[in-house]
């Protein structure tokens, strides 16, 4: 049989006892089709799936190795989806654009999973309703935030989306929020939520306050450089952290306009720290 090249695509499987975690093994037909082989001592059991999102490959073999196992009279017993792909996509914006995280959720629900589909972070309550029942959302940054509110004496939250996730946590007095627009060109503008004008005044009189901003999710990393330009005015650089559950790539921007930064590994590619339902997080001290 003829040998193809392998083709890194996230999808980890392991037994339902934990042993043997490996990464599914994957090539590339000719033509650019994936081959997923599920290795034989995976077969007649429960197995539990690891998807790390690497792009649409990842949802291919996925749907591949589902239709394997099934071959193989196995049965997935939970998925874990740390970050939900197409979660931005949870509405039509504007005319000829896909409702993405619904045909993603779509695809979902045609894999038989004995108990959970497991994600962390969940970008909106519409994706919630797009994806099979199943879904467990854990709701990871809420944690951290509760956990951490001892160290922080005011919180940040850049948009409507972070304020409904986390103005129930803290107290009404230890928070900004703003508001998000962008326009036709992808520029953002962020302005001060207007009903929070009195906290903003009351932070710029205390001295050296410790701020964390929260999210749930960091693509290119504008909201936050110009979240931090906003808030330069009235805090010290090193007073102020970031913490973002999804972090798809770190650029020297984020590094440079806070004084720590912290996220989970949701897009770990190492495979000597698997993840897994307990999802691990990481602080990056900014030198």
């Amino acid at each position: 049989m003829t040998d193809y090249p392998h083709v890194y695509t996230g999808i980890y499987i392991e037994k339902d006892d934990g042993e043997g975690r490996m990464e599914l093994p994957c090539s590339r037909f000719p033509y650019g089709e994936l081959h997923v082989t599920v290795p034989e001592k995976f077969e007649h059991g429960e197995v539990e799936l690891t998807v790390i999102w690497d792009g649409p490959e990842t949802l291919e073999a996925l749907l591949l190795a589902s239709n394997a196992l099934a071959y193989m009279d196995n049965t997935i017993n939970n998925i874990t989806i740390p970050y939900m792909p197409y979660s931005r996509q949870d509405r039509v914006v504007h005319k000829g654009e896909a409702f993405s995280i619904q045909t993603f959720g779509s695809l979902l629900k045609g894999i038989h999973v004995n108990h959970d589909i497991v994600t962390f972070d969940l970008h909106s309550v519409a994706c919630q309703q797009c994806l099979p029942e199943s879904i467990r959302n854990v709701q990871l940054s809420s944690q951290r935030l509760f956990d951490w509110q001892d160290n922080y004496d005011f919180f940040v939250f850049p948009d409507k989306g972070a304020v409904s996730r986390y103005s129930d946590i803290v107290d009404d007095e230890r928070y900004l929020a703003y508001n998000k627009t962008r326009d036709e060109h992808g520029s953002i503008d962020l302005e001060l939520d207007s009903s929070r004008s009195t906290i903003h005044n009351k932070l710029s009189n205390i001295p050296n306050p410790r701020i964390l901003v929260v999210d749930d999710l960091c693509d290119g990393g504008g909201t936050f450089v110009e979240l931090r330009h906003q808030l330069s005015y009235i805090i010290d650089p090193e007073q102020v952290d970031l913490y973002v559950t999804h972090m798809r790539t770190m650029s020297k921007d984020i590094w440079h306009n806070y004084a720590k930064v912290m996220s989970s590994n949701s897009f770990l590619h190492d495979d000597s720290k698997p993840l897994t339902a307990t999802i691990e997080w990481s602080e990056y001290n900014v030198s």
